[in-house]
């Protein structure tokens, strides 16, 4: 079971998000509409995040994104990355360039922004899987 699945209470119910995701080399994409999960997507990558190029990743989420698209009949509302490290912005502006919505990270997000500080650390430091467990009640 993937750990993305945990930090689905991190994203909003309103309206629809893109959540692409990194752990190792394992890219996941999630869009959720209206607080319900719509696509899941995981693949393993040929790179991690520290050497991965966007394009790689853009190929990944392409898929996903172009399937909600024909079914929803438009585009995620708002993009959220995570997992990507000391790179995060050049996923970030390629995302947004791409998309031509609001990318963010999940530690910015709406729900990560509710959370308490030490739930907020635990985030900074890659561990949104488990404050994602925490809010489950896990």
């Amino acid at each position: 079971m993937s750990s993305t699945l945990a930090v689905l209470p991190l994203l909003s119910d309103s309206g629809s998000t893109l959540l692409v995701r990194m752990c190792g080399k394992t890219m996941t994409t999630v869009i959720t509409r209206d607080g319900n999960l719509s696509i899941y997507r995981s693949a393993e990558m040929s790179n991690d995040a520290a050497t991965l190029d966007a394009q790689s990743m853009l190929d990944e989420i392409f898929p996903a994104v172009a399937f909600y698209q024909d079914t929803s009949g438009g585009s995620p509302d708002r993009t959220l990355i995570t997992g990507f490290g000391t790179r995060e912005e050049l996923f970030r502006r390629a995302l947004a360039e791409e998309l031509k919505n609001p990318v963010g990270t999940l530690a910015d997000s709406e729900g990560a922004l509710l959370l308490d500080k030490n739930a907020k650390d635990l985030m900074q430091h890659d561990l949104d899987a488990l404050v994602g467990w925490m809010l489950n009640e896990g």
